[in-house]
């Protein structure tokens, strides 16, 4: 099963970050939640960002937020060492084992 952590998770279900945990779920990948509000997603809690929570084994992760709001977060996100990054809502994709 691969870990996807999704930043910028939310629990409203019309956002395009609630319905990628729905789709990890349905094939069978592990979604980690994390955003700016307390709530859950498909069962999962979303993590608080503010506390930059330790994620080991991370295969992806999908960044839901602005590109105003992403630098901030890139120093935690390398930290997680994922294999790639997908960017949203310009949809690069970013292969960091290469």
């Amino acid at each position: 099963m691969k870990k996807t952590v999704i930043i910028g998770a939310t629990t409203n279900p019309s956002r395009y970050a609630y319905l990628a945990a729905g789709m990890l779920k349905e094939y069978n990948h592990e979604p980690i939640p994390i955003g700016i509000k307390k709530g859950t997603v498909y069962g999962i809690d979303i993590l608080p960002i503010s506390e930059r929570p330790a994620v080991k084994d991370v295969d992806t992760i999908t960044l839901y937020i602005g590109p105003r709001h992403q630098p901030e977060h890139y120093e935690y996100l390398l930290s997680l060492k994922p294999k790639r990054v997908i960017l949203t809502p310009e949809l690069k994709i970013v292969n960091l084992k290469n």
